[in-house]
């Protein structure tokens, strides 16, 4: 409400009359009708009377307490839930997103058990155990010749499983090079062949063509089996040699190096498994230093398989050696165990009748539309079919391509492990004789392998090479610039 000013009865005297009361208030000012005579002389201005009092404000009321909070309500039941809806079709697959950034390294996981024992290593201690788990089974072979002269070299007991005659309780085979029991006098099998062992007793055996005999020979091979009654030596075990080992693979080779150095090891990487020229059949080639008497001892893998029988070396040179490769000699000697019915056995090889010699780095030297691939034919035999021509290039046989590098494979075994009368699907280079140069494109024949002639059926055989001629008309280079 507004404040109101009251004027409490202002008395106003003046001579002849009396002012009249003066009520009024802040809104207006009420003033009286005056009574009396005439006016008389305005009196002397009375002092001003004072203000009346200010009302005083009310007090505001006092706010009421805060009612007291309601109780909570009670929770609701929950609803049941409702059934699993049915898969949708999956979504295309969406762009592969850019990159995150990469996350902090985690910290680093606890240690893990440690794992079972690997394999037996490649070094002095693997040599060691192919030794203390071979020796047992290594022989020692020699000869006296017609003419008197004493050979001698190793073999080994062997295990001949695909043989359906194989019968371990009853013989004891011996595997080793054909020239290790062949005269080399005579080409024949010789006389009088002894077979010793030497761990885990000191035993000589004579084949005596009862007990102790030869059940098969490939001179062209180099392969022989032997078998002598009742003997209990544990033989080695083989793996595919094209299948099992890699270039640069140890291997060792247990045997007799020149007869005096009895029961030694050498050991060596691969060069080459399947290693073959024109004068050696599919081989082990090897940096495993041997010697004269080492001839028919076995290669062996560390893991104990054999892989190889030592065959040759170059001469002077003992540090490059090839043995028999197994993939070769397995169906050799499976042949010999099947079909031995009390003489020596021959292995039915194949023949084309030619020399050759494996295509080298030279030839494109002379030849620019030439490739390191193939054998080059440099001779024929006269008894059978001839289906080439002088230097025609053979490049395949069936599905393998032919020639010395590790993407090739070996002429020799193609061949030689072809029956006699079955054919061939050969693939060759045809040498034009009248321009002196080779055409470009390859063309196919097939051929039939003739029986092998007995005449050429001899150890390192003629007919197994030839050395290669320099192309007609053409001298070897002799710029040293290389």
């Amino acid at each position: 409400m507004a404040a109101q000013i009251y004027a409490s009865n202002i008395a106003i005297l003046g001579p002849t009359g009396i002012v009249g009361t003066i009520s009024g208030s802040a809104d207006h000012i009420m003033i009286p009708n005056l009574l009396g005579g005439a006016t008389g002389p305005t009196g002397a201005l009375g002092p001003t009377g004072p203000y009346g009092f200010t009302g005083f404000t009310g007090p505001t009321g006092e706010q009421g307490p805060t009612g007291p909070t309601g109780p909570t309500g009670a929770i609701g039941i929950q609803g049941s839930t409702g059934s699993v809806g049915s898969t949708g079709p999956t979504g295309n697959q969406g762009a592969t997103g850019t990159m995150g950034p990469t996350g902090a390294t985690g910290t680093q996981g606890h240690t893990g058990p440690t794992g079972s024992q690997g394999p037996t290593g490649t070094g002095a201690n693997a040599a060691a155990t192919v030794y203390a788990n071979s020796i047992n089974s290594v022989v020692v072979i020699t000869i006296l010749t017609a003419s008197s002269a004493i050979y001698g070299g190793s073999g080994n007991f062997v295990a001949i499983p695909e043989s359906t005659n194989y019968n371990p309780s009853a013989y004891g085979y011996v595997l080793t090079a054909a020239h290790v029991v062949v005269d080399p006098g005579t080409n024949q099998i010789c006389n009088d062949i002894w077979i010793h062992t030497t761990y885990p007793t000191n035993i000589s055996y004579k084949v005596n063509g009862t007990s102790v005999r030869v059940m098969g020979v490939d001179k062209i091979a180099d392969v022989a089996l032997l078998r002598i009654d009742g003997a209990s030596f544990p033989p080695l075990s083989y793996k595919d040699s094209r299948n099992a080992l890699s270039v640069g693979d140890p291997i060792n080779i247990i045997g007799y190096p020149l007869l005096d150095d009895i029961q030694s090891i050498t050991r060596g990487v691969v060069r080459d498994y399947k290693f073959s020229d024109s004068s050696t059949p599919e081989s082990i080639f090897t940096d495993a230093s041997i010697y004269g008497g080492n001839s028919g001892g076995p290669v062996i893998a560390d893991d104990g398989y054999q892989v190889g029988i030592l065959s040759w070396g170059l001469s002077g040179l003992e540090n490059m050696n090839g043995a028999v490769a197994s993939y070769l000699f397995k169906p050799i000697i499976q042949y010999f165990c099947d079909n031995y019915a009390g003489s020596p056995v021959n292995f039915p090889k194949g023949y084309l009748g030619i020399n050759y010699a494996y295509v080298d780095a030279t030839l494109p030297m002379f030849y620019s539309n030439r490739v390191i691939e193939g054998i080059r034919i440099t001779g024929f035999d006269p008894t059978v079919p001839k289906n080439f021509n002088f230097y025609d290039i053979i490049t395949q046989i069936g599905a393998e391509r032919i020639g010395q590098l590790n993407s090739q494979y070996p002429f020799f075994t193609a061949v030689h492990l072809t029956r006699p009368t079955s054919t061939l699907q050969v693939k060759y280079i045809s040498f034009v004789s009248s321009t002196n140069s080779y055409n470009a494109t390859e063309s196919s024949t097939i051929v039939t392998a003739s029986v092998f002639n007995p005449a050429a059926d001899v150890l390192f055989s003629s007919y197994h090479s030839k050395p290669l001629p320099w192309p007609e008309g053409v001298s070897f280079p002799t710029n040293s610039s290389t």
